[in-house]
């Protein structure tokens, strides 16, 4: 509670007003409340309002407001107000604030529990989603990959048909990846890990077809890569880490407009515990995996969801057909290929 006269100089500062703002009784007292607790740019509105409660008897209403403290923070109050009359007959006005603070951490760790809980239910009913389409095409991807083994096996002698078929065969296995990505969203972890060494890994993406395709539909970019000579093993997905660098490379070469530079690198980086901590996790030594591109960077409201497994800045109708010729590329070569092949022997394709 803090109390002071008509012409706003403090005549009462109890400890709790110490406490929330900072400043001592001894502090406070004949000071204008205006240049104490009353923020710059309320100050103007602070006076005319005392002036309006002693000239017009129109007193201030009960309100949520901003006040400073004496280290320079500001401070959130619900704040009310009465006025009374001394021995002097004279008029003395008194606040008395509440302190917010621990109303407003309730607040927003609430905020924050109800919005993981939403993003758990969310993450749920995409998760049920995506494993029932994930083992359908699954069922679909295994004929198609199997068939194309016995293609190789059986049918084909010639070299130059084999080269040919053994492409698309990688497309298949590729195709599966995409379905062993809805699965880990379902599941929430991946299915296989192994010992892998990351520069190989990225050696592997580099002359993928996907990597070779990147480079020639962004000429104008350079791509460059600084990865560390010695052995680099991690624990992993394979299949993952190949598909974050690709989404990583691909998301960098659709942030540049016209030319730039795109950036590969990899070095192992110790964590102590004050850097494991701030990062979430255990002090010990890692493997970096860093993309680095000159484009104009993710915003703030991007950046917030970049981990949310189907946001997209496309139209989901554009996504959808992006995945879509994806698909129908993979199986129009696969149906190109049985058709060589029975031309290679003279039979019917469906034989």
């Amino acid at each position: 509670m803090q109390g002071y006269d008509c012409d706003r100089n403090i005549i009462f500062w109890n400890r709790a007003s110490e406490s929330v703002y900072g400043y001592t009784a001894a502090e406070a007292m004949g000071r204008e409340i205006e240049d104490l607790i009353i923020p710059q740019s309320e100050r103007a509105k602070f006076v005319q309002t005392t002036s309006d409660w002693l000239d017009l008897d129109i007193a201030p209403s009960s309100s949520e407001v901003i006040r400073c403290h004496e280290n320079g923070s500001l401070v959130d109050v619900y704040s009310s107000h009465v006025m009374l009359t001394n021995t002097k007959s004279e008029k003395e006005m008194y606040g008395i604030d509440i302190d917010l603070a621990e109303i407003k951490q309730v607040q927003k760790e609430k905020a924050t529990i109800e919005e993981r809980l939403q993003r758990a239910q969310k993450m749920k009913a995409i998760g049920l989603m995506a494993g029932g389409v994930a083992h359908d095409l699954n069922n679909i991807l295994s004929g198609i990959v199997g068939y194309l083994d016995l293609i190789l096996m059986q049918w084909l002698t010639d070299n130059k048909l084999k080269a040919l078929v053994e492409p698309i065969k990688e497309s298949g296995k590729r195709a599966a990846a995409i379905v062993a990505d809805l699965l880990t969203v379902a599941r929430g972890v991946a299915s296989v890990r192994e010992a892998k060494e990351i520069n190989v890994l990225i050696e592997e993406y580099i002359r993928s077809p996907e990597g070779k395709k990147l480079k020639s539909l962004y000429s104008d970019i350079r791509f460059e890569s600084h990865i560390e000579t010695r052995k680099s093993a991690i624990f992993c997905s394979p299949t993952h880490i190949k598909k974050c660098l690709m989404n990583l490379m691909i998301n960098a070469a659709e942030a540049i407009s016209g030319s730039g530079r795109i950036t590969i690198s990899t070095c192992e980086q110790a964590f102590d515990v004050a850097m494991a901590e701030n990062k979430g996790l255990a002090p010990g030594s890692y493997v970096v995996l860093t993309v680095r591109d000159s484009g104009t960077g993710i915003s703030a409201d991007d950046l917030a969801r970049i981990f949310e497994p189907f946001y997209i800045k496309r139209s989901w109708g554009e996504a959808v057909l992006a995945w879509g010729c994806r698909l129908s590329g993979i199986l129009s070569r696969i149906t190109r290929a049985a058709l060589l092949s029975a031309a290679a022997r003279k039979v019917h394709p469906l034989s």
